[in-house]
């Protein structure tokens, strides 16, 4: 059933391919998403693979303490997406090599085995793909999967797409998960008993980052919605246009080729927009700025007063908010965090973050911590203090990961 279904999707995902070259991925992008161009480099690689930008910044500080103690180690990262190519090579630079992943089908598949030589794989938090860990079962190349990340949801897809992810499960030599919930879900969806462990959520392990960050881009204080799917940028703009003496509102959509149209609705409710995409100058009129490009958005989450994550007013399942936790960033989310509960629960116990359940809550947190400079540094204080009593896990992953690299006799290639 899953070859059936990859068939049927077939013309779907190569206009999506098509589509996606032709707007930020590349000749590149296109020839490797399938399996054609494909590097090589002289000796074996370690391969990690990172789906997009959130994938990146976990899987980074590891990669970085991997080459530490073993600097003549090559290292191949894998993106899905353009986005995350972007973030490895502002955090990695030239240290380690990019490719993108191809697209799970067979014969693609098996030219990446066959191309790159993995001398062993890690995977990020959920990408399960039948076919590509057939071949590397095939050819003794051992994955494990780190940061281990299962919703709810994938428990309940339709039998054939669960068969399908235990086959792949199957042949994972460990799973290393964020916590005792994700851990059991991976038992139940197939993981082999034994194999499963849980380590703690690797995103904690980023070093804050605010002292170190770019200067701002704009002269004016900003609030900030970050990573928006409609309609959360017209709730903040509304609450933009309902005055009150709010500095000016900065929205970084989560897919900024919307950021034209975009302007075009905040116009229609009467804001005052500018483009950062156009190089539309931020003057003392305008009231809305929209930050419609890619790679920035760790400069805007310095220098925010505070920032509104995406994805959790509408039912999106909410945006990663450890980004804006590295910075210091007063984050501000609403009641759809499904797909980072664990960060959002921890960040909550610790007094770190504001949650609020709909658009009059989020408007009077707004307006309150805009005006509260004594609140923002409490919770600048409790979320670098909370991410800094986590950044024990970086070890915990190391120390794993050497044992079982051990264990399947590929540490001696290291050196």
């Amino acid at each position: 059933m899953y070859r059936l279904a990859l068939l049927l999707l077939a013309p779907y995902v190569l206009y999506y391919t098509v589509r996606r070259s032709l707007r930020d991925g590349g000749w590149r992008y296109f020839k490797q998403r399938l399996g054609l161009n494909l590097p090589r480099a002289a000796r074996r690689p370690l391969w990690t693979h990172c789906a997009s930008v959130g994938e990146v910044h976990a899987a980074a500080p590891l990669l970085e303490a991997v080459q530490a103690r073993y600097p003549s180690l090559p290292i191949l990262v894998t993106t899905n997406t353009p986005t995350g190519a972007l973030a490895l090579r502002q955090r990695l630079a030239q240290s380690v090599g990019h490719c993108y992943l191809p697209i799970d089908w067979q014969f693609a598949t098996r030219a990446f085995v066959t191309r790159v030589r993995p001398l062993t794989g890690l995977v990020l938090e959920t990408e399960l793909w039948p076919h590509l860990f057939a071949r590397c079962g095939a050819a003794g190349v051992g994955i494990v999967i780190i940061n281990g990340r299962l919703s709810q949801r994938s428990l309940g897809a339709p039998l054939w797409s669960r068969r399908a992810q235990r086959d792949a499960l199957q042949r994972v030599t460990a799973v290393l998960a964020r916590n005792d919930t994700d851990a059991r879900r991976f038992l139940d969806l197939g993981a082999r008993p034994g194999s499963v462990q849980a380590l703690g959520n690797l995103k904690f392990a980023a070093d804050p980052a605010r002292s170190h960050a770019p200067p701002p881009f704009i002269a004016r204080p900003y609030w900030l919605a970050a990573s928006t799917h409609a309609p959360e940028e017209e709730l903040c703009a509304r609450i933009q246009l309902a005055g009150g003496g709010l500095p000016l509102l900065v929205i970084a959509p989560r897919y900024p080729d919307r950021g034209k149209a975009l302007a075009d609705t905040l116009r229609r409710l009467g804001a005052e927009v500018a483009l950062r995409s156009r190089q539309e100058n931020v003057t003392a009129a305008t009231q809305v700025y929209i930050a419609d490009t890619l790679g920035e958005l760790g400069t805007w989450f310095a220098h925010a007063h505070l920032a509104v994550m995406g994805g959790s007013f509408a039912p999106r399942g909410g945006q990663n908010l450890l980004e804006a936790a590295r910075y210091g960033c007063p984050v501000v989310v609403g009641p759809h965090m499904d797909n980072f509960a664990d960060e959002t629960h921890r960040l909550l116990t610790a007094g770190a973050l504001l949650q609020v359940d709909g658009a009059e809550a989020l408007q009077a947190t707004v307006a309150a911590l805009c005006a509260d400079q004594e609140r923002r540094d409490a919770l600048r204080a409790a979320l670098l203090e909370t991410m800094h009593a986590e950044a024990h896990v970086l070890e915990r992953y190391l120390r794993r990961l050497q044992q079982l690299w051990a264990d399947t006799g590929v540490l001696d290639a290291f050196e």
